[in-house]
C-alpha cells in the first residue's frame, strides 16, 4: 500500500531506525538494533515507517481509497449511460508524542572504567546491557498497548469487562478457532498460521486442563522457529509467550491503601544490613528508608505481587481508552499508567511495606491531597491473548528514531555519567479488523504456590 504525500513510505524496515542514518550517533545504532532483533516481543509484528517532513508538525497523515461496491444489476440493451460508481476515502492520523529516559552510573563503576580504558568498545558495552535493554521494554510496552486499547474486545466466561473478570474465567482454546472464523470472512483471507501472544498463565491453562494433548501436538507440528518467545504451534496459531501481556492487579480489587509519606528513590527494600531477601540478596541502600508507609497494610501479605500507581480507573488523567471503561475498574490500576510499578512484597509491619527491590522512580514524591502520595493496589491479573491475523494492525509513525547521546559529568565532582536516547513516535492501530484481544483470568504463583486470585 502506498501513502500518497506523506512520506510514510520513504524509509521503511522490521525497525524504527534500520535505514536512517542522518543525525545519528551511528556508533551505537547496531547495538540498540541488534537487542530490539534478540528480545523485543513486537519485532516484525509491527510495522515501522519513517517521514522526515513530519517532525515540525508532529502528525503524520495519510488516505486510502474505499473501493466502491460490485454491481450485478443488468444494464437495458439500449442504456448508453453507465451507473456511477462513487469512490470515498479515509484518512489515518497519527500523533507522535516523545519518549526517552536515562542510566546513570558513577566514574568508580566497573563498566565506567572500562569505557575509560576502552573507549568505543567501552561505551558499546554500556548501551548494550543497559541503555539497550531498557528501550527495548518500553517500545514493546508502548506497542502492548496499542494493541489491547482495542474497541472491540473478547472476554472468557461469562465476563464483559476487566471488573467482572473472575478466578474461573480461564483461557478456553476454542477461541483459537473462533479467530479462525472471523479471518475466514475477511476480505483477504488468512492463509498463514495467526500468531497469538498469550501470557504464560494462558499456556499453563492448556497444558493443565488437555491431558498433554498440547505438547503432543507442538511435538507433531513443531516446525522452525520464526518469532521472539515462540513456543510452537496449536490449532493453526503461532503462540508466542511473554509475561508483557500480563496486566497484574488490573482487575477486580482485591485490597487498596494510600501512599501516605514520599518516597524518596532506593526506598521500599529490606534494611540490607540486616535482611537477605530470597535469603541470599542484600538489596539496596543502607541510608535508604527500608519501607514505604501506608495508611493500612491489613490485607497485604508476604508475595503478594501488587502495584504502585499514581492514577486510578476513575481518574485516569489523559489516559485514553477506546473502549471507555471496559478495560478499567473504578479506583484500579490501569494498564497505560506510565507511573505503575510492579513489586512484590516481602514482608508487611503495622502501616509498613517492604519489597524484594526497592521504589526505582520518583512517581510517589508529590502530595496528591489530604496526605495522598499514590495508591497500593492488589487486584485479579488479568491476562491477555493478542490474535494476529495480518500485517498493519498496529503500526509505529516514526518522526525521530531512537537516538543516544553521552552528556558529559556536571556535578561538583564529575562523577555521575549519563546515558540517555529520546525517540518521536507513536504505536497506533491501522487495521483492527486484522487482531483480536482476548482477555481473561489466569493462575500465578505466589511463594511457590500455583494460586487462581
Amino acid at each position: 500500500m502506498a501513502y500518497p504525500a506523506t512520506g510514510f513510505d520513504t524509509y521503511y524496515g522490521d525497525t524504527p531506525w534500520e535505514n536512517f542514518d542522518k543525525n545519528q550517533r551511528t556508533v551505537y545504532v547496531p547495538e540498540l538494533l541488534e537487542q530490539f532483533r534478540l528480545s523485543s516481543l513486537f519485532y516484525g509484528l509491527v510495522t515501522y515507517g519513517i517521514n522526515l517532513l513530519g517532525q515540525r508538525t508532529g502528525r503524520m497523515v495519510f488516505t486510502q481509497i474505499i473501493d466502491p461496491e460490485p454491481n450485478i444489476a443488468a444494464l437495458d440493451n439500449r442504456t448508453i449511460w453507465l451507473p456511477q460508481l462513487y469512490l470515498d476515502s479515509r484518512q489515518l492520523e497519527i500523533t507522535c508524542l516523545r519518549y526517552g529516559d536515562k542510566v546513570m552510573l558513577n566514574k568508580y563503576d566497573d563498566m565506567i572504567t572500562y569505557w575509560k580504558e576502552s573507549g568505543q568498545a567501552g561505551l558499546r558495552r554500556i548501551i548494550s546491557s543497559r541503555l539497550a535493554p531498557h528501550l527495548v521494554q518500553s517500545l514493546d510496552l508502548l506497542a502492548r498497548n496499542a494493541f489491547l486499547n482495542k474497541s472491540v474486545v473478547m472476554f472468557s466466561g461469562g465476563a464483559s469487562d476487566f471488573g467482572s473478570i473472575q478466578a474461573d474465567d480461564l483461557f478456553d482454546l476454542s477461541v483459537c478457532r473462533a479467530v479462525h472464523l472471523g479471518a475466514d470472512f475477511e476480505p483477504d483471507p488468512v492463509t498463514n498460521p495467526i500468531v497469538g501472544i498469550a501470557s504464560p498463565s494462558s499456556v499453563y491453562t492448556i497444558k493443565d486442563s488437555d491431558n498433554g494433548e498440547f505438547i503432543s501436538r507442538l511435538q507433531y507440528t513443531d516446525t522452525r522457529r520464526m518469532l521472539n518467545y515462540e513456543i510452537g504451534e496449536y490449532e493453526g496459531v503461532r503462540f508466542a509467550q511473554h509475561p508483557c501481556v500480563t496486566l497484574w492487579n488490573c482487575g477486580e480489587i482485591l485490597q487498596q491503601t494510600t501512599i501516605s509519606a514520599s518516597i524518596t528513590l532506593g526506598d521500599g527494600a529490606p534494611d540490607p544490613a540486616t535482611t537477605k531477601v530470597e535469603g541470599v540478596w542484600q538489596v539496596g541502600q543502607e541510608g535508604a528508608t527500608h519501607y514505604i508507609s501506608v495508611a493500612s497494610s491489613a490485607g497485604f501479605s508476604a508475595g503478594d505481587i501488587v502495584t504502585l500507581h499514581v492514577y486510578r480507573g476513575a481518574d485516569g488523567g489523559t489516559i485514553d481508552l477506546a473502549t471507555g471503561t471496559a478495560l478499567k475498574v473504578t479506583n484500579g490500576v490501569l494498564f497505560q499508567d506510565p507511573t505503575a510499578m510492579v513489586r512484590e512484597i516481602h514482608s508487611v509491619d503495622t502501616g509498613k511495606l517492604l519489597f524484594t527491590s526497592p521504589i526505582t522512580t520518583d512517581n510517589f514524591q508529590t502530595n496528591l491531597g489530604e496526605g495522598v502520595y499514590g495508591y497500593v493496589t492488589k487486584g485479579r491479573p488479568v491476562h491477555a491473548t493478542v490474535f494476529l491475523k495480518g500485517p498493519r494492525g498496529v503500526v509505529s509513525g516514526v518522526l525521530q528514531p531512537p537516538q543516544t547521546y553521552t552528556p558529559p559529568p556536571v556535578d561538583d565532582t564529575e562523577s555521575i555519567y549519563r546515558f540517555s536516547w529520546d525517540a518521536y513516535l507513536k504505536y497506533q492501530q491501522m487495521y483492527p479488523r486484522r487482531f483480536e484481544v482476548y482477555f481473561h483470568a489466569g493462575p500465578v504463583r505466589k511463594l511457590g504456590q500455583v494460586v487462581n486470585l
